[in-house]
């Protein structure tokens, strides 16, 4: 592979297909910017069947998932940025794609709150008087939960079915507890940590700054389970904005 090229690749929940953005680094252009440029494709996850989607020296967007057939595609900067716990992404908005043709099918703006799900992504929703908590469906429709509460309760996190939100209402470490949100209302919870994300639709995932650990919530029983770790987090006091994951990509992927 061309060391100047970097990748991010999402893989099709079939283990059919890959989709890949190939950011070549051709050197610095003005303001001590890297020029780079972009190309999308779509291929076998065994390599073959390659389809080109879309390729650019202005934009910077890349692969982060699949959902019904198309893929999600998240929006962001050209350069890094600060690490933030609301978006593992590092992403502005989302554009769904026909995975076949590259035409959008929905842009999904404003929605950047934690990480996307099946159901859609979750939203802080700007009003006049009053922020609205909820969420954005894949097909850009918009659904909106209660008005926030306080300020501070962030980060949040979708379920997969999309039918309520988890937050964290930060602070001094005294008072920071985990919410769940639906449209019947805000259900505050006697577990305290910084949401991270949920693995189905009842286990939700915290970190706590205590113990700089992850653990596991069942929110029916309200038990919870540490999440064994091979190494310290790599950034003290804070959550991994990532998990990680060991696989297989196609040899030729430039």
């Amino acid at each position: 592979m061309d060391p100047r090229v970097r990748y991010a690749v999402a893989v099709s929940p079939d283990d059919s297909r890959i989709a890949v953005a190939a950011f070549n680094y051709l050197g610095s252009t003005a303001y001590g910017n890297p020029g780079v440029r972009l190309n999308i494709f779509v291929q076998d996850l065994a390599g073959g069947n390659r389809v080109d989607l879309f390729s650019s020296t202005t934009v910077t967007e890349w692969p982060i998932g699949w959902n019904n057939g198309h893929l999600i595609i998240a929006v962001g900067p050209g350069g890094l940025v600060q690490y933030t716990s609301n978006n593992p992404y590092y992403a502005d908005e989302y554009h769904v794609v026909n995975a076949t043709t590259g035409a959008r099918l929905a842009t999904v703006g404003g929605c950047v709150e934690g990480p996307v799900v099946r159901g859609g992504a979750a939203c802080i929703f700007n009003e006049p008087t009053q922020n609205v908590l909820g969420y954005r469906s894949w097909d850009a429709i918009r659904h909106s939960f209660v008005p926030q509460p306080y300020s501070n309760l962030q980060p949040l996190a979708l379920t997969p079915d999309g039918n309520r939100l988890a937050g964290s209402t930060l602070g001094q470490l005294a008072d920071r507890h985990l919410d769940l949100v639906s449209a019947s209302g805000v259900t505050e919870l006697e577990v305290r940590g910084i949401v991270q994300g949920w693995l189905d639709n009842e286990h939700l995932v915290y970190f706590t700054v205590e113990t700089n650990k992850s653990f596991i919530l069942d929110v029916v029983t309200g038990v919870s389970a540490a999440v064994p770790q091979a190494a310290p987090k790599p950034l003290p006091d804070s959550p991994d904005p990532y998990l990680h994951f060991l696989g297989t990509v196609p040899q030729q992927m430039s």
